[in-house]
């Protein structure tokens, strides 16, 4: 019986030994597979909150918050750059707007953009064959003589007197109309305008009557005059347009053709410079208006009594926008006469 329990005791020792290491095996089994149980939903997670596109849409929009600090014409260069436009835009300098005060970005819009008469024409093809004569306001040395404001009335004025000077720059006003009035008619000639001019050189003295004498026998469909202003409040500034008022001149043909063309050029300046308009004003008291049998408008292009208006003035960047202006006023001004 003792040998009995004896083997007994030896079968259970061995059960309780191959049942430890059997448990102890399955353990080790079942710990081995938890790592790669979890690794698979962190993987699948990283993948769904940081996709490709998602980064590359980061990128696109930090590229749209820098481009905001340049003008509107920045903003439409850059919804078509897919066109195959910079993305910078027009203003490549990358020159920010509270720098340009006195200009704006529209002088350099796309043809979408010109005045519906303008469109018209398919550009300026409407100028082709029309005449045109430019007078640059004053010259280098004043003429002391007098002569009558108008045909039939004893009132006189100074035959020519010298104008202006810039307060900032020194440059006298009859230099700056005439490199305006040059770059102005070689616009035009480009146009196939036939373009006259009252004089090329400063070193002349002609009076008010002879330009319009002369004016008047191109038989000009338009007498542009070019002229800056001055105040002695240097804070004044802006562009106005002159036209012959009706104390002298009778003829409405000519003041309703002025008083029209006046307006239109007005609006082309501002719209071109982004200055400020002092509007289209009538004038009884100037010899060139009352002397002259042709429509006529005279610019005064700005202030050189201003500081910061003459500095403009007289750079050629601001001139060519004046220019421009002018050229499309002109444009838009024959369209609205052959309508």
């Amino acid at each position: 019986m003792f040998k009995g329990f004896k083997r007994f005791r030896g079968c259970a020792i061995l059960l309780l030994v191959l049942f430890s290491f059997t448990s102890l095996f399955m353990g080790c089994a079942v710990k081995k597979e938890e790592p790669s149980a979890k690794a698979s939903p962190e993987i699948e997670t990283i993948s769904k909150e940081t996709p490709k596109s998602e980064q590359t849409l980061e990128v696109d929009v930090q590229d749209d918050k820098d481009e905001t600090v340049y003008s509107n014409s920045d903003t439409t260069a850059s919804k078509d750059q897919d066109k195959g436009k910079d993305k910078t835009g027009k203003q490549e300098s990358g020159e920010k707007v509270k720098n340009t005060p006195l200009v704006n970005d529209r002088d350099k819009e796309s043809p979408e953009k010109q005045p519906e008469s303008v469109k018209k024409t398919g550009g300026y093809e409407i100028l082709r064959g029309k005449t045109i004569c430019i007078d640059s306001g004053h010259q280098s040395r004043s003429s002391k003589g007098q002569e009558p404001i108008a045909p039939n009335t004893d009132i006189t004025k100074e035959k020519m007197v010298l104008g202006t000077s810039g307060v900032a720059t020194g440059i006298p006003e009859y230099k700056l109309n005439m490199n305006v009035s040059q770059k102005l008619k070689r616009e035009l000639l480009k146009l196939g305008v036939k373009v006259y001019m009252t004089h090329e050189s400063n070193d002349i003295d002609i009076s008010n009557i002879e330009r319009a004498e002369f004016a008047n026998s191109t038989n000009a469909e338009l007498v542009v005059r070019i002229h800056a202003d001055g105040s002695d409040n240097p804070k004044v500034k802006g562009m106005s347009m002159l036209v012959p008022g009706s104390k002298y001149v009778k003829d409405q043909a000519l003041l309703q053709s002025s008083r029209k063309a006046g307006a239109i050029v007005l609006k082309s300046l501002i719209e071109k410079t982004g200055a400020k308009s002092r509007g289209v004003i009538e004038r009884d008291d100037l010899t060139g208006f009352n002397w002259s049998t042709r429509p006529v408008i005279l610019i005064e292009m700005g202030f050189m009594s201003n500081p910061e208006e003459d500095k403009f003035l007289n750079t050629d960047s601001y001139q060519e926008k004046i220019v421009e202006g002018i050229v499309e006023g002109l444009a838009n001004y024959f369209q609205s006469v052959k309508e």
